[in-house]
């Protein structure tokens, strides 16, 4: 697994390939206050990488926010 920084334009250059999933990971209390997310993206609980990494396939790219 490869750990990188991608630029917000990048990540734009993403949405919407069915190779790539976008994640919201952000705290429950973070996510619930802000008025700006992504569409499309998927929420997952940050603290619970364990119980829904396995349902992603290994062969697509997870960018995490």
């Amino acid at each position: 697994m490869e750990d990188f920084r991608i630029t917000k334009e990048e990540a734009k250059e993403m949405l919407g390939r069915a190779d790539v999933a976008i994640l919201d990971v952000r705290s429950a209390k973070a996510w619930e206050a802000s008025d700006i997310k992504i569409k499309g993206a998927i929420r997952e609980v940050p603290t619970e990488v364990a119980t829904w990494s396995e349902k992603y396939p290994k062969d697509q790219t997870l960018v995490l926010y």
